[in-house]
């Protein structure tokens, strides 16, 4: 009793590795993609509404770390936002965390408000 060995060409094989190699190619780029999303966006709310010292006329270093201060550019940058999204002309959800509130608004009219219950910070927005 002889036993056959039956040997599978390679070529029926390359299809199947090619489909698992896109997939994994595929779910790699995701996966590294949706971790580096939220810091881009971090970084670019910073720029567009952080602090930025003007050239001309600089700033004392200990005025930046003065309470009071950095909470009225706080609130200055707050409602420049929210200028920004009254122009766009569409409906959009500010969330106040000082006061703890979520509002919705429709070209910068408050439409519903209600406050929060429960938060919870991100570990990215701890980093920083």
């Amino acid at each position: 009793m002889e036993t056959e060995i039956i040997v599978r060409p390679f070529y029926k094989k390359i299809p199947f590795i090619v489909i698992i190699s896109l997939v994994a190619a595929f779910m790699i780029y995701h996966s590294v993609m949706s971790v580096m999303a939220p810091v881009r966006k971090l970084n670019e709310i910073r720029t567009e509404y952080g602090f930025a010292q003007n050239v001309k006329n600089p700033v004392d270093e200990r005025i930046p770390s003065d309470s009071a201060y950095l909470s009225l550019m706080k609130e200055k940058a707050w409602y420049q936002s929210r200028v920004a999204m009254a122009a766009t002309d569409s409906i959009y959800m500010t969330i106040n965390l000082a006061d703890t509130t979520v509002n919705l608004e429709i070209s910068g009219v408050v439409v519903h408000s209600t406050d929060i219950k429960k938060q919870r910070i991100s570990n990215i927005l701890k980093k920083r």
